[in-house]
């Protein structure tokens, strides 16, 4: 009973507040939702398979950085597991890791429920989604920032080029 009374408590589906990590060179980076547009929260605690990074990674090369901020938070037991876990990795955006997992302090007041787990929020912090499906996040994400998706200049040229006969 409490675990669905936490998914369903209005603080759960509140506004995400500042939160820190633990990034890949031994610093601390600080998250802040109003630094950007929009921002995807990736909750993972192992490695993703090649379509989740591949989807991620076409997003980060769509969207420009300063519109949508990307952070891959691993809930990991330990920082070797996790740096394992990234040691091959070419992402482009923050990834980090916090002591203690979903137990954590600034994840336990997100309440995720499982992994991977993805949660779509606003320059304000508001959740636009919360959910399981990369693909309604990709598409959330896509659907509010359409306006700043980087246009394929080759593909616009060769769609006006007159046909040749």
């Amino acid at each position: 009973a409490s675990a669905v009374g936490e998914q369903v408590s209005t603080s759960t589906r509140g506004e995400i507040r500042s939160f820190t990590l633990r990034n890949a060179k031994d610093t601390v980076v600080r998250y802040t939702p109003g630094m950007h547009s929009y921002t995807l929260l990736v909750f993972s605690d192992s490695r993703k398979p090649d379509s989740v990074t591949d989807r991620l990674a076409d997003l980060r090369k769509t969207l420009k950085n300063r519109r949508l901020q990307m952070v891959e938070v691993s809930l990991a037991p330990d920082s070797a597991t996790w740096a394992t876990s990234i040691s091959k990795d070419s992402a482009e955006w923050l990834q980090g890791w916090v002591p203690g997992g979903s137990a954590a302090t600034q994840i336990r007041r997100l309440s995720i429920p499982r992994t991977p787990y993805y949660i779509v929020s606003d320059s304000l912090g508001h959740q636009h989604y919360r959910g399981t499906s990369l693909y309604t996040a990709d598409t959330i994400v896509r659907s509010r920032l359409k306006a700043y998706i980087v246009k394929d200049i080759v593909a616009t040229k060769a769609d006006s080029a007159p046909a040749v006969r």
